[in-house]
Order: C-alpha cells, then structure tokens, then sequence
C-alpha cells in the first residue's frame, strides 16, 4: 500500500537535546503532523571527561561566504535532494559544521537524510568478542543525574512544549540497545531513566514506544551503540514504520 506522506531523517552525529533544542523552531515551521525524536539513556548522560597526551586542539570557523553561496548546491547536487524544505540559513550551517560529505566510495547514502551520512563500515555486523574488546574504548558516560539537575531532561522538555503548542504530535521511540551495554547498565541509571520516560508519558500530544531491549540479543551490532546498516537489519526500520503509521492512520 502506498501512502501520501514524506519522511526525512534529521539525524545528527553525537546529537543531544540540547544541541536539538536550538534548532527545533526550524522544524517547527516545516509544520510536520509527526515528529519522531529517538532517545536512550546516553541523550540525558555527560560524556566522561579523559586526558589524551596525543590530542592537539583545533578551531574550525566555517566561512559564511562559502556557507551561504556554495556549500548549499554541493549539498543538492551531491545527494540528489530537494533540500526547498530546509533552505535556512541555521540548517546549513548545522551541516556545515558537522562536517562536509566524503567521496561517494566511503559512504552510504541514506534516503531523505540530508545532515547525516555514515562511512560504508557501517554495513559490518561485529561479533559478540569483538564489541566486548571494543566497549571500553568507546566514549564513556556520567551517570544519569536526576531530573531537577538534568539539563538534557529539561531541554528535551522544552522540544516537546514547542511542538505542542504547534499542536504537532511527537513519538519518543526509546532505541534499542545492545545486551553488553544493558549488562553495564547501573541500576541507578536504570532507574533515572525509566522516571524521566515517566515523567514524559504524562505529556499531553506525547507517545512512547521502546524497542530498548527488542534486539538485544540479536546478532546486528556494528558497536556496542549503533546495528549495522545492512539487509538483515532491515526489520528495525520496518518496526519504526509500523509505529509511524500507526500514529497517522
């Protein structure tokens, strides 16, 4: 069955719903009937501070000129996009800072996903040896502060106040994890999160659903964090439309 909607994708890497929050004004005056904002316990955690002797700091200063006059068309013409929905100027800077698109050999192109892409690795499936010897070298987290402290919790908080006075409705869709990360899991940041998805469930216009342990088990896991991008991980993406629809019929 075909249905007369359009879906985009406006993922960003290492998103949080404090960096979201600034640009969620844009969303809403694309004037989506749906928003779909995907959530784990990582989005309302800090990132653990370390010390690399190694790193050396740089400053990256986009140059508007190039932002504003160029960097707009290589975007159009290298993904093949109609991007006159998202034609601001705070759109494009966001893209420029998050990184400018690699050759077409080393990524995968992801359909209606203009501020996102991901190198061709992403198709690899690790085994369960693999991802324990690689989770201790992935970023590490703070634990969940609780929500009068949690600035993740409020600005997210704010999102869902801004969409609903636009009267758009908002799916949280909790993301499932792998099963080594849930064996990590403190209790306590268990916890804390289950009261924050408490706390938003009470939201009017507010829907959850959680696939958070659904694929735990399953062998689709290119890191301890993200399932590989391939056929056999095809049934996420189906699990997702089935929620989208769902909440439009």
């Amino acid at each position: 069955k075909n249905y007369d909607y359009q879906v985009y994708n406006l993922a960003l890497s290492s998103d949080t719903p404090i960096q979201r929050l600034d640009t969620i004004d844009l969303i809403v005056d694309t004037k989506p009937s749906l928003v779909v904002y995907g959530i784990s316990p990582r989005d309302f955690q800090n990132v653990r501070q370390t010390t690399n002797i190694f790193e050396t700091s740089t400053t990256f200063s986009p140059s508007p000129h190039k932002i504003f006059n160029d960097l707009f068309d290589s975007f159009t013409n290298f993904f093949k996009f109609n991007y006159d929905l998202f034609k601001s100027p705070k759109f494009i800077t966001l893209k420029a800072i998050r990184g400018t698109p690699k050759s077409t050999d080393e990524i995968i192109k992801l359909e209606n996903t203009p501020f996102f892409s991901v190198g061709i690795d992403m198709r690899n499936t690790k085994s369960n040896l693999e991802l324990k010897n690689t989770f201790m070298i992935l970023p590490q987290f703070e634990k969940i502060e609780s929500l009068e402290k949690n600035k993740y919790f409020f600005a997210l908080k704010e999102i869902i106040k801004q969409t609903n006075e636009n009267n758009i409705k908002v799916i949280l869709l909790v993301l499932p994890q792998n099963k080594i990360y849930l064996d990590h899991m403190s209790n306590s940041d268990k916890e804390s999160f289950n009261l924050i998805l408490d706390e938003f469930q009470k939201k009017p216009n507010v829907k959850i659903y959680t696939l958070f342990e659904n694929y735990k088990d399953h062998s689709i896991w290119h890191d301890i964090y993200h399932p590989a991008i391939n056929q056999n991980t095809s049934f996420y993406s189906e699990d997702v439309a089935k929620m989208i629809l769902q909440e439009i019929n």
